[in-house]
């Protein structure tokens, strides 16, 4: 071990390893349809009435979003749909019919028990790193998706680990890639996103 090099670093060597890799895909959401069997798929196509309740509450009036013809004229198919509103129009089932209780109590705050309220528990972190908080996230767009797409989100590939000691504690900086794709495997955008792991220190909450 390199001397200027802290022995705790050694703790992410074996996520280090695995940079490259997809680490996050839902099993039970694998080979929907998808050739390369990896896609989390959102729930429906995207619908014109889907997308204006998404809108009506932010109170985006593009026309691009709403008026078919500007969008038409634009060079579009159909209506556009926000690039914030990828996230959503990707999101999985969280209760179907006929099937058990999405949520794991009944409690006020009880969280749906399919895992989607919180895409980053669980993920790899070595014993101890209990605490993590996202430090950054930004898009890179192909083309934008429509009304009439059925998107869904492709792997969250580890690009990235950077251990280091900050105010918080010792940790490691992750990075991740996601990539959004049609039914016809078409990518037409991506995310990254950054958290950082750390082990809390003593008298801290994780």
């Amino acid at each position: 071990m390199s001397a200027d090099r802290p022995a705790w670093h050694a703790d992410w060597d074996p996520l280090v390893a695995r940079i490259g890799e997809d680490l996050f895909t839902l099993p039970e959401h694998r080979g929907w349809g998808s050739p390369r069997g990896d896609v989390v798929w959102g729930a429906d196509p995207i619908e014109a009435s889907a997308l204006r309740r998404w809108l009506e509450p932010l109170e985006f009036d593009s026309p691009l979003h709403h008026d078919l013809a500007c969008a038409r004229a634009e060079g579009y198919d159909n209506l556009v749909v926000p690039l914030t509103a990828l996230i959503s129009f990707c999101l999985p089932t969280i209760w179907a019919p006929g099937g058990p209780s999405a949520f794991t109590s009944d409690d006020r705050d009880a969280q749906p028990s399919t895992g989607q309220g919180d895409s980053f528990a669980g993920f790899p972190a070595p014993e101890g790193y209990t605490g993590y908080f996202g430090t950054d996230f930004e898009f890179s767009v192909i083309r934008p998706a429509l009304v009439g797409d059925w998107i869904g989100r492709h792997g969250s590939t580890l690009v990235e680990v950077l251990p280091k000691e900050t105010g918080v504690g010792q940790g490691a900086f992750l990075r991740w890639e996601v990539e959004f794709v049609t039914k016809a495997m078409e990518p037409i955008a991506s995310y990254r996103v950054q958290m950082f792991s750390y082990r809390p220190r003593a008298g801290d909450a994780a």
